[in-house]
């Protein structure tokens, strides 16, 4: 109870019953604050709550965003929005059956997440609860001679964002270095193969039983499908992914405000470097950005901001007025969300996102910077584990804040000639 000094509002502390051993004699408590153990909190009222009937446009949950481009805001979607988005998950899932098996690894308060797995239970999949930090048994919070979560769950399905599938790519990557010369050709060549040709079932088993057995293995050997989601997923670890697993990577499209379904590839697509068609109702169209020079005009496809309508569009934010009024518009008898995504459209009607309106920034001549694509360029380097890049309108240049990936950088250090590489700090490999 050492908080309680630092909540002088906290009056009553509710306490389950495996803690209450060793967790505070009612003696030490403040005079003001009362200990309550939960068994005591259910016999205090025994009557059942009448519970109202939920209407289909009653606020189901309150999610807020994620506050990469500005404040957390409060997202009101309704018990319609979170049904029609699982309904379009049903329709991505559909190889997925009773009995299947669903590693799951992202918070419930990502959107994704949660319907992700309110869509699993209601198709009858099992939910196997991880994170990053026991997934593989190369984790970091994996004990040495233990399994990772993967291994023992064995998943038909999991859903990730970019960078673990990045972090998957570059951990492989870096034990095939460690190979010798006719492994490391192996591997590599077999990669290259498939994500270049269209192989037969005879050698996609082949290449299975001879080179990646032992990787499929490490996520439990039984995966149906991959799901990827919340940022753009690179052609080049698209490609290893598939290859290395066998299986197909579906990447969507979705944000808090559309309960996260607007796009999504099919599972038989196998063209990376774009989201899929529009999920069932749900409407998208582009619109003119002017000052980014994005036009519905634009040859060979047309450009411009990416704005969404259908039963997946939120009620409203919460307590923001002003940012409803900006970013929810009715038009042509639909409302429509407002992304500052900026979209591409392909002939075959998949949108490609290829900006962010608040990743734009016009330097002092007059030249607009994508953030996000040099994040998402020097991101891809074995050496960066992380970065953030920044613009001043007042300078021609930007700048990157990187974490280096410690080993990648010491061998970096060994190539260009710093001696001792192995034995001095990383601090002082930075400052070198």
């Amino acid at each position: 109870m050492d908080f309680l000094p630092q909540c002088p509002k906290v009056k009553t502390v509710i306490v389950m019953e495996d803690q209450l051993e060793g967790v505070a004699a009612p003696q030490t408590l403040p005079k003001d604050v009362t200990l309550v153990p939960f068994k005591e909190l259910a016999k205090s009222n025994p009557q059942a709550v009448e519970l109202p009937k939920a209407e289909a446009d009653d606020v189901a949950i309150l999610m807020y965003t994620s506050g990469s481009t500005g404040n957390p805001k409060g997202v009101e979607l309704t018990h319609t929005n979170i049904l029609a988005s699982m309904m379009s998950f049903m329709v991505q899932m559909k190889n997925l059956e009773v009995g299947d098996r669903f590693l799951t690894f992202l918070p419930l308060a990502h959107i994704m997440e949660l319907v992700s797995e309110l869509t699993a239970i209601s198709i009858g999949v099992s939910i196997y609860y991880s994170s990053p930090f026991t997934l593989t048994n190369a984790s970091p919070k994996v004990m040495q001679g233990t399994e990772g979560d993967a291994r023992v769950a064995k998943p038909s399905f999991i859903i990730s964002v970019p960078i673990l599938l990045d972090n998957i790519v570059l951990g492989v990557t870096k034990k095939v270095e460690e190979q010798n010369f006719i492994k490391r050709c192996i591997f590599n060549s077999a990669i290259k193969y498939k994500t270049e040709h269209e192989c037969s079932p005879f050698v996609t088993y082949l290449m299975k039983q001879l080179i990646f057995k032992q990787v499929q293995e490490e996520f439990g050997g039984k995966l149906k499908v991959i799901g990827s989601g919340a940022a753009p997923l690179t052609a080049k670890t698209h490609k290893a992914i598939c290859a290395m697993f066998d299986v197909p990577v579906q990447v969507g499209y979705g944000a808090t405000e559309t309960a996260a379904s607007v796009t999504c590839m099919d599972n038989d697509d196998t063209d990376t470097g774009h989201t899929g068609g529009p999920n069932m109702g749900v409407l998208v169209r582009l619109i003119d950005w002017e000052e980014g020079d994005y036009r519905i005009t634009d040859e060979p496809n047309p450009r411009g901001e990416v704005i969404v309508a259908g039963p997946v569009i939120a009620k409203q934010y919460f307590n923001l007025t002003e940012e409803n009024e900006d970013a929810f518009l009715e038009e042509h008898g639909q409302r429509w969300f407002c992304t500052g995504d900026i979209g591409e459209i392909d002939p075959l009607g998949r949108l490609k996102i290829i900006d962010r309106k608040k990743d734009l920034i016009k330097l002092k001549h007059g030249e607009f910077i994508s953030l996000g694509k040099v994040e998402s360029r020097l991101k891809s380097l074995a050496c960066i584990e992380n970065i953030y890049v920044c613009a001043d309108p007042t300078k021609d240049q930007t700048v990157a804040v990187v974490v280096p990936t410690h080993e990648s950088l010491r061998k970096v250090a060994g190539q260009v000639g710093i001696e001792e590489s192995a034995s001095i700090t990383i601090e002082e490999l930075c400052n070198n």
